[in-house]
Formats: structure tokens, C-alpha cells, sequence
């Protein structure tokens, strides 16, 4: 019997042998050993403990912060529509600016995903939308420092607190992948 670290490996192994694939490591120059371990390192620093492998099958929305460095199509952390409407909710009988707004759902979106500044500015939400059969990996976000390479007692920087159930899919149909919303 194989481990959950070992399943997700021959998954990604798989999938970088498909040709389409095989261009993109040659275009990028970059072996498909490699492109698996860093995959492999981002899902075990990401995520606390051992994933655990899920199927979903709509009516189910996922959602992914993104920024202009990192695209929504490339993205493979992901995380359930309903934490974005708790917030909604949470928010909606308070009278703020709409950019006002959008700073209050992105600073909490940055703690309870563990976004940090460097990775990702949080300008859009994107979705993968219900009703389609996905395969992914599910665990609590992991504690990262909201600024990289800097010590926790610099001015500025803490830990995130993270904790909320992300979904970390390797891979996603760019078809599926749509504007859910701006936040300027």
C-alpha cells in the first residue's frame, strides 16, 4: 500500500507525461522530475499534516485569490465559495466604500488563506465553476509570515493565521476557469 505522498508523486508523474506537457517542460527548459518535486514541496509547506484525497462533483464552487503574477489558470490552491459568502454576509449591514470593502475582504481572505504579499496581491477572485467532477488534495492552510524573508519581530511582519480547508488541485480544465470578482 502506497502513502498519500507517494499517490500525489505518480499522479503529477503522470501528468507531466502527457505530451501537450512534455512541450511546456522542454519551452520552459526545466526537467519533469523537477516541476514534481516543487510541486510536491508547495503542497507540503502549504498545507498542515497529510492531505487527504477528495472528488467533488457539483453544485460546488471553488475559488482562488490571484494577482497579476500569478494567474488563475496556473493556480492550483483553490478553496471553497462559501467562506467568500460568510464574509459577504458578514459585512453586508456595514456602510463602507466599495475599495473599503474590497481592502476588508482581501485582508481577511490574506489571514485565513495564508496569502503572503510577496505571492500574491489579491486583486481578482476566480472560479471554477459547479456542477463539473474534480479531483484534488484538501487540507487546513498552514501558518506562513505575511512577509517572506523577513524576521517575525521586523516591524510589519506576524504570522497568518490560516487554518481554513483549502483545496490544492494539480490539475484543472483553463475552460472551466472564470472572473468571480474584482478587488480593486
Amino acid at each position: 500500500m502506497t502513502d498519500t505522498w507517494s499517490d500525489i508523486e505518480a499522479r503529477l508523474q503522470q501528468l507531466y507525461a502527457l505530451p501537450h506537457n512534455q512541450v511546456w517542460l522542454r519551452d520552459q527548459r526545466r526537467a519533469a522530475a523537477d516541476v514534481v518535486a516543487a510541486k510536491i514541496e508547495e503542497l507540503k509547506s502549504g498545507i498542515i499534516g497529510t492531505p487527504q484525497r477528495e472528488e467533488f462533483l457539483g453544485p460546488k464552487v471553488f475559488l482562488r485569490v490571484v494577482g497579476p503574477a500569478n494567474p488563475a489558470y496556473g493556480g492550483n490552491w483553490w478553496f471553497d465559495s462559501a467562506v467568500l459568502d460568510r464574509l459577504d454576509g458578514a459585512y453586508s449591514r456595514i456602510s463602507f466604500q466599495p475599495s473599503e470593502l474590497d481592502d476588508v475582504i482581501r485582508n481577511h481572505l490574506r489571514e485565513a488563506l495564508t496569502v503572503r504579499t510577496e505571492w500574491n496581491p489579491i486583486t481578482e477572485i476566480w472560479s471554477l465553476p459547479s456542477g463539473e467532477r474534480l479531483t484534488g488534495w484538501t487540507g487546513a492552510g498552514a501558518r506562513q509570515p505575511l512577509i517572506g524573508g523577513l524576521l517575525l519581530s521586523a516591524a510589519g511582519n506576524r504570522m497568518l493565521v490560516g487554518g481554513v480547508r483549502q483545496v490544492w488541485y494539480p490539475v484543472k480544465n483553463p475552460l472551466w476557469v472564470q472572473l468571480h470578482r474584482n478587488l480593486h
